[in-house]
């Protein structure tokens, strides 16, 4: 955490987004479950969200 005059920021999800990155670039990032994709830094940890399928 980080203090600024009146405002706390919460660092974790900015941390955990770097861990993701760094996973991604030594290629040890576990795969999403089928049909979703890795959602990090947000509140409460990594996430995942639905893939989008667009007719083209």
């Amino acid at each position: 955490m980080i203090e600024l005059r009146r405002d706390t920021v919460d660092t974790a999800p900015v941390v955990e987004l770097g861990q993701g990155v760094l996973q991604l670039l030594r290629e040890t990032l576990q795969p999403a479950p089928e049909g979703t994709w890795w959602f990090y830094g947000v509140q409460g940890g990594r996430q995942t969200i639905p893939m989008r399928h667009t007719e083209r």
